[in-house]
């Protein structure tokens, strides 16, 4: 849940996939903002009439413009062909390949058990506003 800044109108994100908006100068339901395809796990609003949001698995960070009833929708976590060409080559290199990942480097993050670790989204968890029309967002990637 977060104010939007300066009122009383509050957005309530949910596990059902939807944003809701509430007046509480008014105590009153205002509306319900759909698009999410996964839970909402994170949303942020400052002064404007707009809010941004994150829905976790479904990989995506919404930009909502509340007046207009429309919505900007940025994806993350896609495919990495290095990631693809990366776990093909690994595949193959078999117990010696292992071992000398294993040896070449043991301080190095990248390597863990033979296998490289890749850095691709699975979930976009959380989400802040810097200012009208700039948000930064955060996933499991790290």
């Amino acid at each position: 849940m977060t104010f939007r800044k300066g009122t009383q109108q509050l957005y309530s994100a949910s596990f059902d996939r939807t944003i809701k908006l509430f007046d509480l100068s008014v105590s009153a339901y205002v509306e319900t903002l759909f698009g999410h395809q996964d839970p909402v796990l994170s949303l942020d609003a400052l002064r404007g009439e707009t809010a941004v949001s994150v829905g976790g698995m479904d990989k995506t960070a919404r930009y909502w413009k509340i007046t207009e009833e429309s919505q900007l929708v940025f994806r993350g976590g896609g495919r990495s062909a290095i990631k693809e060409l990366m776990d093909g080559a690994l595949e193959g290199m078999g117990e010696e390949g292992d071992q000398a990942m294993e040896d070449g480097d043991p301080g190095n993050p990248q390597h863990q058990k033979g296998r490289m670790k890749s850095f691709v989204e699975g979930s976009i968890e959380c989400v802040a506003m810097i200012d009208e029309t700039t948000f930064v967002t955060g996933g499991d990637s790290g």
